[in-house]
């Protein structure tokens, strides 16, 4: 992964959040990316994805009963 993929990931992003008028961290626009550009990296995935897609705090753990 280089700075120009990372760039040019971040761009696509914003350009379908502001193409389908939601902020850059609602689920749909990563539906979207995915759906345009057959997915992405594990690397985009593990900087930028999970952060800003699944960030820690708003995952629960589950505990067994």
């Amino acid at each position: 992964m280089n700075k120009k993929e990372v760039k040019q990931f971040l761009e696509r992003l914003h350009n379908i959040a502001k193409e389908l008028n939601k902020p850059l961290d609602a689920p749909d626009v990563i539906v979207a990316y995915d759906k345009k550009y057959g997915g992405y990296s594990i690397e985009l995935s593990d900087t930028i994805v999970r952060p800003i897609y699944f960030p820690k705090e708003s995952t629960k753990e589950i505990s067994p009963l």
